[in-house]
């Protein structure tokens, strides 16, 4: 499931916690909850008003709205005040003074028998606390007013992030089915499904946070003793799409929403024509991806029965950014597996943006753990130099500079990016940053206030390829060394030091490196991920067993990403080279070989 997880991090006397925490869930809630919904038929239904209330807090000085509804109020007041009271009595007991209690929303998945029915956590609000104790009435009443504007920042973030146009599941058409979406014990409201969890810990909070988590694998299911079975995700971003691209192959089922032209006739011959929304499963003959509009199109006949359209008939689904999704695979192999846990762990997202330039030409870039993506091309003439005269020079290097600056801010999200690679030959780099981080430009704070993450480092040029330069820098990937991108580029730099000084040790090419494999002789494997795109299965499980082989006996696999710019250096290569544990010169004899088969 799309989960969401808001982290709030707070430092409490024990006095304040319930009423801290209490706060919290009720404006979560409030937000979270619906008055009576009454079905008349089916797909039609009635929502009924909301009571609110004011919140008084005792000990701190603070007020907040709750919904209005007693039950539900002594619900939450039970689970906060067993949590208070567990990390209180850990506290005495000279344990930990850390404790968690989460809030979390989720949906019911009905199963077919005998299975049981699923749990799907949809968001999850999550309330750090760690204990401490005043040592005087003055430190017992400042941390009270700091309390109070700490909570006030808190609750407004709530109220940001929770009305944000993020997956909420829809209200049921029919009424026997209200009970997976909503809470029916209550009466008069209808809260989506919730549950309180609390637990203590021992680690300290991290002050003052709050950050937000994305997976995005809604379920899986996978029979491994026969490699079958399907996944249902939802695409947060344009590189989610690039792993999907990566992950369906022709032949591999699809089923998701789709809008299908459907035309009726009349009694009286008049016909009518209407756009309908639908379900629809398809068996994917070809696929098509738009790296700039960041849509995947799947064209394939349909494989289940439908109200709209007939088994067999063609049709395109579209695969966009936050569309459900259900792919199912005749066999879910290590690659496929690696891609989807690669696709769902957001900690391997590398926030690195790049920017080269030389005078008049500059590409602002972000690189991503699976492409290179070009947010921003500027090209401006500069008028040469002269002798006597550097004025229209000095303007146009202004102007440049300031629609470089400009793209900066307009392309780069300084709450995710960590680092910014500002790269170009000679001293241009360095003027920019002085024109853009002056005090005196005002429209550049944003540049200005995150100025101590811009890493400045040369290049040859201003052009795209130049980042792949920047990246393997040692100075670089030093600092970027968690980095997927990073350690590809140090890949394939050191198997074109070794192919210059030992060319025993480095080959590329299927024939060589596969000769290399049966030896276990390969120390590090580079393939590129449109090999794993192949039509022909044979080939397409060439490579995967090739992969799975290296691996096993404790080689290292590298597998580039053909949208990056180290990928496209491989794909030049093959798509396929390695490095070797020791030198094999018969593999040299094998490569005359096949170039001669090959003519």
């Amino acid at each position: 499931m799309n989960v969401r997880c808001y982290t709030l991090d707070f430092t409490l006397e024990s006095q304040h916690v319930k009423e801290v925490v209490s706060s919290l869930f009720h404006t979560v809630l409030l937000h979270r909850t619906f008055g009576k919904i009454s079905y008349k038929k089916e797909s039609t239904y009635s929502i009924g008003s909301l009571g609110f209330r004011d919140n008084d807090c005792s000990r701190i000085d603070f007020t907040y709205c709750s919904v209005n509804h007693a039950e539900l109020a002594s619900d939450i007041d039970k689970q906060v005040s067993q949590f208070h009271s567990e990390l209180r009595g850990s506290v005495n007991a000279g344990s930990t003074r850390n404790g968690t209690i989460a809030l979390e929303f989720y949906e019911k998945k009905k199963a077919r028998w005998p299975f049981a029915a699923e749990f799907f956590t949809w968001e999850r609000w999550e309330v750090k606390v760690e204990l401490v104790s005043a040592t005087s009435t003055a430190e017992q009443q400042r941390r009270q007013e700091v309390i109070g504007s700490e909570l006030a920042e808190k609750i407004f973030y709530v109220t940001q992030m929770i009305n944000k146009s993020d997956y909420v599941p829809k209200t049921p058409d029919i009424a026997n089915d209200i009970g997976n979406v909503y809470h029916t014990k209550y009466q008069d409201i209808h809260p989506f499904l919730f549950r309180i969890k609390h637990w203590l810990t021992d680690s300290p909070v991290n002050h003052y946070t709050c950050g937000v988590q994305l997976m995005k694998l809604l379920n899986k299911y996978i029979d491994y003793k026969n490699g079958n079975g399907r996944m249902t995700f939802i695409p947060e971003e344009g590189e989610d799409l690039w792993h999907v691209y990566n992950l369906i192959a022709a032949g591999d089922v699809v089923r998701c929403t789709t809008l299908r032209k459907v035309v009726t006739e009349s009694s009286t011959g008049s016909t009518n024509a209407q756009r309908v929304k639908t379900n629809l499963t398809i068996e994917v003959e070809s696929i098509s991806y738009d790296v700039e509009a960041m849509s995947l199109a799947l064209k394939g006949r349909n494989v289940e029965e439908n109200q709209y359209v007939k088994m067999g008939a063609y049709h395109t689904l579209s695969l966009e950014l936050q569309r459900k999704f259900t792919l199912t695979k005749e066999n879910w192999d290590a690659i496929a597996l690696e891609r989807v846990e690669e696709a769902c762990d957001s900690g391997k997202t590398a926030d690195l943006a790049a920017v080269v330039l030389q005078e008049g030409l500059a590409h602002v870039c972000l690189v991503r753990q699976s492409m290179t993506i070009t947010k921003a091309k500027i090209e401006l003439p500069i008028p040469r130099k002269r002798r006597g005269s550097c004025t229209n020079h000095d303007k146009a290097m202004l102007r440049f500079f300031d629609t470089v600056g400009n793209a900066m801010i307009r392309h780069l999200d300084f709450s995710v990016v960590k680092c910014v690679l500002v790269a170009s030959p000679g001293f241009v780099k360095d003027k920019l940053m002085e024109h853009v981080l002056s005090t005196e430009r005002s429209e550049f704070k944003t540049l200005q206030e995150n100025k101590s993450i811009f890493v400045f480092c040369h290049s040859s040029s201003g052009h795209k390829h130049a980042v792949s330069e920047v990246l393997s820098d040692p100075n670089i990937t030093a600092r970027l060394s968690d980095t997927k991108a990073a350690g590809e580029v140090r890949a394939l730099g050191e198997f074109y030091t070794m192919l210059k000084n030992e060319p025993a040790r480095a080959f590329y090419g299927p024939a060589q490196c596969l000769a290399a494999s049966e030896q276990e002789a390969i120390d590090t494997l580079m393939v590129t991920d449109s090999l794993f795109r192949s039509t022909d299965l044979a080939e397409r499980k060439k490579y995967v067993q090739l992969v799975e082989d290296v691996k096993g006996y404790g080689g290292t696999v590298h597998i580039f990403s053909s949208l990056h710019t180290s990928g496209e250096k491989l794909a030049l290569l093959s798509g396929v080279a390695a490095l070797l544990r020791f030198p094999m010169p018969e593999l040299e004899d094998l490569a005359v070989d096949s170039d001669s088969d090959s003519d």
